[in-house]
């Protein structure tokens, strides 16, 4: 079932529609996005990194970055569910591809890898923050959140999401009818 419904959504030769693959950071976003840029006829764009709940700034970000809906082309990235970003996929054409990887996992990979020096797409200030942490203590915090991301979902230069909050926020892309879902562990797997 996983490689039939990846066959149907992933561009495989020139004319197929452009998709987005999207995923929680550290959930496998960059393996599946590998994944579909291996495949015949396909070309990535820009990556499109967009958390939180500014929805204007989101699409914003989105129509800068995704300017290329030419059959073949993937944009990798971490959106969040909105009803504005569904909207956004619908009505430029873009099939939508969402990894999504056990909760536990996703907790020691991110625990891990906040104090990596690839860890880029949020702050300094969290390398340093997490850094002065033991593992234990960065697995914890994952968990728990950071700054006001133990009350909420967002992102700031000294907040992340509790792992509650992220994926509830990713949630509402399950019961979307235009997303393809696939399973890390089943992807791993295969």
């Amino acid at each position: 079932p996983l490689v039939r419904s990846l066959r149907q959504a992933i561009p495989v030769e020139s004319t197929a529609k452009p998709a987005f693959v999207n995923g929680i950071p550290k959930s496998g976003t960059h393996l599946l996005a590998s994944i579909v840029g291996a495949l015949p006829g396909s070309r990535r764009g820009d990556w499109c990194i967009g958390l939180g709940n500014d929805y204007p700034k989101i699409i914003e970000h989105m129509n800068v970055t995704i300017l290329d809906t030419r059959p073949g082309i993937f944009y990798p990235g971490h959106l969040n569910y909105s009803a504005d970003v569904a909207r956004f996929f619908r009505s430029n054409g873009l099939r939508h591809l969402l990894i999504v990887r056990d909760p536990r996992d996703y907790v020691v990979s991110f625990a891990e890898y906040i104090v990596d020096d690839a860890f880029k797409w949020l702050s300094r200030d969290h390398e340093l923050i997490f850094a002065q942490m033991s593992t234990t203590e960065r697995i914890d915090a994952t968990i728990r959140g950071l700054g006001r991301g133990e009350h909420e979902f967002g992102y700031d230069k000294r907040s992340i999401p509790s792992v509650a909050y992220l994926f509830n926020a990713f949630i509402p892309w399950l019961k979307d009818q235009d997303t393809v879902v696939v399973h890390y562990e089943e992807l791993v797997a295969a």
